[in-house]
C-alpha cells in the first residue's frame, strides 16, 4: 500500500480523513480514565536517553516467550529526574510510579509520540 500516492478517499463515513487535531481529541478523551492515574507499572527500561535539559527518554517494555508482547514510550522530566537515586539503564526491570496524560505540545527532543506519558520518579526494585 502506497500512504502518501494514493487516491483521495470518499468524502462520508470512515474513510473521510480526520484532522490531527481530531484524532487527538479523541486520544485525550479515551486516556482521561481514573484508572490511569497515579498507576504504578512494572517493565523493562529500553531505549533510555538521558537528555542534554535533563529530561529522561525511555521506554517500558513487557517480554512474552520471547518476544516484546508490549511497549510504552515515556518521558520523565528532569524535575521528578533529579531525585533519582539511581542511574537508569536499557535492560533495567523497575516499577514506576505513573500517571498517562496525552501530550500537549511536541517535547523539546522532537519526540512527539502521542499520546505522551508523564512519569514520576523511578523507584529501584
Amino acid at each position: 500500500m502506497d500512504w502518501f500516492n494514493c487516491e483521495e478517499p470518499s468524502t462520508g463515513g470512515k474513510t473521510t480523513p480526520m484532522r490531527v487535531s481530531e484524532v487527538s481529541a479523541i486520544i485525550e478523551e479515551l486516556l482521561d480514565d481514573e484508572r490511569l492515574q497515579q498507576i504504578w507499572v512494572r517493565g523493562e527500561i529500553t531505549n533510555y536517553t538521558h537528555h542534554s535539559r535533563g529530561h529522561r527518554y525511555f521506554s517500558l517494555s513487557e517480554k512474552g516467550t520471547g518476544a516484546t508482547v508490549a511497549v510504552i514510550k515515556c518521558v520523565m522530566w528532569r524535575n521528578a529526574a533529579d531525585g533519582l537515586s539511581f542511574s537508569p539503564e536499557d535492560g533495567m526491570e523497575v516499577v514506576v510510579s505513573a500517571s498517562i496524560r496525552p501530550a500537549r505540545r511536541l517535547p523539546a527532543a522532537g519526540r512527539g509520540d502521542a499520546p505522551g506519558r508523564r512519569w514520576g520518579k523511578i523507584p529501584a526494585r
